[in-house]
């Protein structure tokens, strides 16, 4: 196994701009080979809060985020943040939606070369679909989803449609909904949670307490939906068919033992994570069941002490040096971003990467870009106190090296 370390000791001067990001010479760094910038903004007051990122045809990227511009209140729901930047990470423009759109949730999805997420009604709590335009450099409304209370996770399926997670607080029910891709709701399945979970809720939303894994997801061929949210007493895994029909579930303990991450790979076999009382464990392959009743602590596996408590989890699949590899990014107890690379063939872990070092790397999102890189969308504290995004660009034949 290869262990690289991706370090960076900075010194900046703080411009008077609104959004800036550190310069690198184009010169000295084309768009081919590894780069970090820093997205600082000069009010003090504001914090920044990346949720996802998207490559873009241009070779740029798309960043969705939240974003305050006072933070002197511990007690609100996020602005909707967009960014676009250019191949080497230096920013194009953005955009702060005007309310009441807020709080934009995972995932940031590209369905035929157009650019989707979900977001909340900063009163009535409802879902919108929102649309950006990269040329326009625009944001706008799809449609409105009023049914759809606190909105948490959404994804695009294979055909073209969309997945969204919401929780609807009188009823103390979650919803796992299908919208297709006329925006026309196909079917809505409640799961009960049975008791008051919307404290949890708001204290996720607000980030001013835990942070759950919330997320939704299809299998290749989409015979199968699933959702990891707030279920029968617990954060669980549950699955539906592709008519909303409830199948198997893999349940957590309480909250306190759950799915962190799930990607499904082929047949029954999935890419997951989880934690247990702030352990984590990585299954780079491993079979479910998605008609079955099961439950996390019957996964036996061994705990990665490195990981943060409770850690956050994204993955995907890519190739480098001719191998097919699954690519787990996490963060580490001393806030680090970590980049597990596991050979698909053989599930073993054969390269590690470290981003951050003198400065904080807190995991958002991964993508690989067209050329087989990888970009990482992260979060530091400049100073030891001001939220603010990172985004590093790696050479994938620099990884394997």
């Amino acid at each position: 196994m290869k262990i690289n370390y991706f370090l960076y000791f900075i010194m900046f001067l703080l411009p008077s701009i609104s959004m800036v990001s550190c310069k690198i010479d184009k010169e000295e760094l084309p768009p081919q080979k590894e780069f970090m910038r820093i997205y600082h903004d000069d009010n003090y007051s504001a914090s920044y809060y990346p949720v996802d990122i998207e490559t873009t045809p241009d070779g740029g990227y798309l960043i969705l985020a939240s974003y305050l511009a006072n933070t002197a209140g511990n007690y609100a729901y996020w602005n909707v943040l967009v960014v676009k930047t250019d191949a080497l990470g230096e920013v194009q423009w953005k955009v702060v939606a005007d309310d009441p759109y807020r709080n934009p949730v995972p995932q940031l999805m590209a369905i035929n070369n157009q650019y989707y997420f979900f977001c909340m009604d900063a009163t009535t709590l409802g879902s919108y679909l929102m649309s950006i335009d990269v040329n326009a450099a625009t944001v706008s409304l799809v449609e409105a989803f009023p049914q759809f209370t606190y909105p948490l996770a959404a994804s695009a399926t294979p055909d073209g449609g969309f997945l969204l997670q919401s929780y609807e607080r009188f009823s103390r029910t979650t919803y796992l909904s299908k919208i297709n891709n006329a925006t026309n709701v196909q079917w809505s399945r409640g799961f009960p949670v049975i008791e008051d979970t919307e404290a949890k809720i708001v204290y996720h939303q607000t980030k001013t307490g835990d942070m759950y894994p919330f997320f939704t997801g299809s299998t290749a061929d989409g015979s199968y939906y699933f959702m990891n949210g707030f279920a029968n007493y617990s954060l669980s895994l549950n699955f539906t068919d592709n008519a909303g029909n409830a199948k198997g579930v893999l349940n957590g303990f309480r909250y306190d033992g759950a799915v962190s991450s799930c990607m499904h790979l082929t047949g029954n076999t999935f890419a997951l994570t989880r934690y247990s009382f702030g352990d984590s464990y990585i299954y780079p392959a491993i079979e479910l069941q998605p008609n079955n009743i099961s439950h996390t602590d019957n996964l036996e596996g061994t705990i990665d002490h490195e990981i943060e408590q409770n850690g956050t989890f994204r993955s995907m699949v890519m190739t480098l040096g001719g191998k097919q590899l699954l690519v787990f990014a996490t963060t580490s107890k001393n806030k680090q971003t970590m980049l597990y690379f596991y050979d698909m063939a053989t599930s073993k872990l054969v390269y590690t990467k470290y981003l951050g070092g003198s400065m904080p790397a807190i995991l958002a999102d991964i993508q690989q870009t067209p050329d087989g890189g990888i970009v990482v969308l992260t979060r530091t504290f400049v100073a030891g106190r001001f939220d603010r995004m990172v985004l590093f660009r790696l050479n994938g034949d620099e990884i394997i090296k």
